[in-house]
């Protein structure tokens, strides 16, 4: 007797949640125990899920130096032809290394590097980001780092351009001419 009165009430139970919803009856159909779908709803949370996960992994790109067109002139801005120029760049997120590379002027004193990015995805960078936050050694940094520097001349000084986040970088640079000695 006591089993069957358990049982009424169960099934009492039931009729009163599904009478209180009327969605998800029309969604759901019950069984004891296995939740059943239905079709549509099914495939709409299938492909909900895998877009979700695809945003998650896809590599989204990420300028760290746009495009750099340089110009290194002396004090009196006559062109100087024929100077190292290296372009420093990293982004301290993302990447443990800092990259590099060395272009030397023409005869107009000018050089021009290609914009600078690095592709991660959502996963990467959050990960990246809570790494990064309980390092101390880091929280002065920047995250993206991008630097000029014009040297390899004996008659002209070394100079450093530090491009400094979301503006334009530097468009000319002047050297000073050494003393001859």
């Amino acid at each position: 007797m006591r089993w069957q009165s358990r049982l009424v009430g169960r099934h009492r139970f039931r009729s009163v949640i599904k009478s209180q919803s009327a969605v998800a009856a029309a969604l759901c159909r019950r069984t004891p125990h296995v939740v059943h779908l239905d079709p549509r709803l099914r495939i709409v949370l299938v492909v909900a899920t895998a877009f979700f996960v695809l945003l998650l992994l896809y590599p989204f790109e990420t300028t760290t130096v746009p495009q750099w067109n340089l110009r290194v002139v002396d004090a009196a801005g006559t062109p100087v032809p024929e100077i190292n120029v290296t372009e420093h760049w990293q982004n301290y997120l993302l990447e443990s290394e800092g990259h590099e590379e060395v272009q030397t002027t023409n005869q107009d004193g000018r050089v021009s590097f290609v914009a600078r990015s690095i592709r991660a995805s959502l996963v990467r960078r959050l990960l990246a980001r809570i790494g990064r936050f309980g390092s101390s050694a880091n929280r002065a940094r920047p995250i993206h780092y991008g630097a000029v520097v014009v040297w390899g001349s004996r008659s002209h000084e070394t100079r450093v351009s530090i491009y400094q986040g979301e503006e334009t970088p530097q468009a000319e640079i002047r050297v000073l001419r050494l003393p001859s000695f």
